[in-house]
């Protein structure tokens, strides 16, 4: 009975593919990915998981998955399918996906298991040539930007770094021109005091002569006061 239930299992071995260590630290793809592996195998109850998984951290281009190798071995060895949960997971690679299949190894594309190895063989060529699609975008941007002067691969902390030091020169051009302001100010205030005005009659002549108050209102004797204490 028991060798008659294991002849029914179908056994799959899951293979996971994230593009960066970044990802594989947050979760983001990964989770999706095995979500996707979970439903499939869940959806009939002769289908069986392998207890072991594997995982690459590489570009969708490259065809060098030393996981992906273990993956296909334990496979051979068990007897089992590769179980994928989207074909660009394993590759955008035409001729490792075509190497797969050639392999005798059978996979299947969790989200899509009606596929054929046929339409594998197609979607393999779509996959590649959206790969090359991409490379050739990336390449048109940053020869744009080297067109129009843009600085290239600079690293987010580099663009912080001039971010804080435009603003500090902003700040030091500001303060510079009030004080140069100031500086005319002060002149002018003081030939009004030797002459005896107010500080109110002052205000009133700096308005005049079109002097913007600090905060571009009208002068008040206490400003101008201000003014004279600097």
């Amino acid at each position: 009975m028991e060798e008659q239930t294991a002849q029914n299992e179908d056994m799959h071995v899951a293979y996971y593919r994230v593009s960066t260590k970044k990802q594989k630290l947050s979760g983001l793809g990964l989770e999706a990915q095995q979500e996707a592996v979970n439903k499939y195998i869940a959806a009939d109850r002769r289908r069986k998981l392998a207890e072991v998984s594997f995982q690459d951290i590489e570009s969708g281009r490259k065809d060098d998955r030393p996981e992906l190798r273990k993956a296909i071995e334990l496979c051979q060895k068990r007897k089992a399918k590769l179980l994928v949960a989207k074909l660009d997971r394993l590759a955008r690679s035409q001729r490792l996906i075509l190497d797969l299949r050639d392999s005798k190894v059978p996979f299947v594309i969790a989200e899509h298991p009606e596929i054929t190895e046929v339409v594998i063989g197609i979607l393999a060529v779509i996959a590649e040539d959206e790969a090359k699609r991409i490379r050739t975008r990336i390449r048109e941007a940053l020869a744009a930007k080297r067109k129009r002067g843009e600085a290239l691969g600079k690293p987010p902390e580099e663009w912080e770094t001039l971010r804080v030091k435009g603003v500090k020169e902003s700040i030091k051009t500001r303060r510079r021109q009030a004080r140069e302001r100031n500086e005319r100010l002060i002149k002018t205030v003081r030939t009004y005091r030797k002459n005896g005005e107010t500080f109110a009659a002052i205000g009133e002549e700096l308005e005049k002569l079109g002097h913007k108050a600090p905060r571009g209102g009208r002068w008040y004797p206490s400003q101008v006061a201000r003014i004279l204490a600097q």
